[in-house]
């Protein structure tokens, strides 16, 4: 099921943050948290608005973007997948992240 940036299947959640971002008054938690389109938004923003097992940046972010998250990510000791550097991710649904 897809609705307003949030698919459902089986027990994984998965979020879509683009180009607008949501704000929440209590963290979201999901498996994963796809970012694409370049949201001009910092790791540290995204963590109080989500709580995710395992951030995806595809590859219609600009490249200085990703390695700004990902070296925000690793000081935060947050999973992260770069879809550019490791092509598709595969989801194991008998197991999460």
């Amino acid at each position: 099921m897809y609705h307003s940036g949030f698919v459902q299947f089986y027990g994984l959640r998965l979020a879509v943050l683009g180009d607008q971002f949501l704000q929440t008054e209590t963290p979201i938690t999901v498996d994963y948290l796809l970012i694409r389109n370049n949201p001009d938004v910092d790791i540290d923003t995204i963590l109080q608005n989500f709580t995710p097992g395992k951030l995806v940046f595809d590859a219609s972010n600009k490249r200085y973007s990703v390695e700004k998250w990902k070296s925000a990510c690793r000081q935060l000791d947050q999973p992260y997948y770069d879809l550019n550097e490791e092509g598709a991710l595969i989801i194991d649904l008998g197991k999460k992240s």
